[in-house]
């Protein structure tokens, strides 16, 4: 895709998050470890399409799943109960301590992040449906960088 100008422009988060890391190798955002290395793109892949498309868009706009505007509120739950399953599996994945991928943060983690935000919009109780989900969440949201960025962007992650 190109914008107006005709500068190539990146559009999936999992295409935009690796070339972020690439620009500053130094920050060792990507695991090389070849089992860890599939796992990321494996996850953050599943949380793009299967969790935010099938999940968080059916709960946040129901009508753009069906023509007949009488089933929208039925999406929209049983969107609400996929996110939540999928969650529920998420948190049964990720170590009890540590970061997503074990010691190091990843841009899996900072991904992860907008995944809880977004289940707090819909109205998930995340800490307590998935309590290794939330224990994730605060320490990447107690990490200064992450702490900066929302704080400069006026992110508000809990409702």
């Amino acid at each position: 895709m190109t914008d107006a100008a005709g500068t190539r422009v990146r559009t999936e988060a999992l295409a935009i998050m690796v070339c972020l890391a690439q620009c500053r190798p130094e920050a060792e955002r990507v695991v090389t470890e070849p089992e860890l290395f599939a796992r990321m793109p494996e996850c953050m892949g599943w949380l793009g399409s299967t969790v935010h498309q099938t999940g968080i868009r059916a709960v946040l706009r129901p009508e753009r799943f069906t023509r007949d505007p009488s089933g929208a509120p039925a999406i929209a739950v049983q969107a609400r109960e996929n996110v939540a399953a999928a969650n529920a599996d998420l948190a049964q994945r990720l170590p009890i301590g540590g970061d997503a991928l074990g010691e190091r943060f990843t841009i899996l983690d900072a991904y992860l992040l907008v995944f809880h935000r977004w289940g707090n919009r819909i109205g998930l109780d995340l800490p307590a449906r998935a309590s290794r989900f939330a224990g994730l969440i605060g320490r990447v949201r107690a990490r200064p960088a992450v702490q900066r960025i929302i704080a400069r962007e006026g992110i508000e992650i809990d409702p």
